[in-house]
């Protein structure tokens, strides 16, 4: 879902129904029913609970070094960012118990606010002088 944007599980249920991208992934017949919002929300919750993504991916690496595709002298890490599906006023301070809108004039930060919508997402740049944005990425 992040990978394609799709920010929500009821976008993805929607696309799921005409997109043949997203039923090939899931082993999905053609004319197979695709399934509601809350299905997939409940599936995401116990993919994380029991660490498939992880698994998964250990398993590819697994692959690629069986197939030779890796090697130990090079070492390159991609620092794209994963723009997340939660706006700026989300990003409010930790200890905030009031509602208050009016942002201007405030430093936020990472240490000092979280995201009331989604609480892995950081405030990121990828540059100097670059607006800094709600993102998954690695902190530096």
């Amino acid at each position: 879902m992040a990978f394609y944007s799709v920010r929500s599980d009821r976008l993805f249920c929607e696309r799921l129904e005409y997109d043949l991208l997203f039923r090939c992934f899931l082993d999905m017949d053609v004319e197979e029913l695709g399934f509601d919002a809350s299905t997939s929300s409940n599936n995401r919750g116990r993919l994380l609970e029991h660490d498939v993504a992880s698994r998964f991916f250990a398993e590819v690496v697994a692959l690629a070094r069986g197939a030779r595709l890796l090697d130990d002298e090079h070492f390159t890490v991609d620092g794209t960012l994963i723009e997340a599906c939660a706006i700026a006023k989300s990003f409010r301070p930790k200890n905030d118990q009031e509602r208050d809108d009016d942002f201007h004039g405030q430093q936020r930060r990472n240490d000092t606010h979280r995201s009331t919508t989604d609480g892995d997402t950081r405030l990121m740049h990828k540059g100097v002088g670059k607006e800094a944005r709600l993102s998954f990425g690695v902190m530096p």
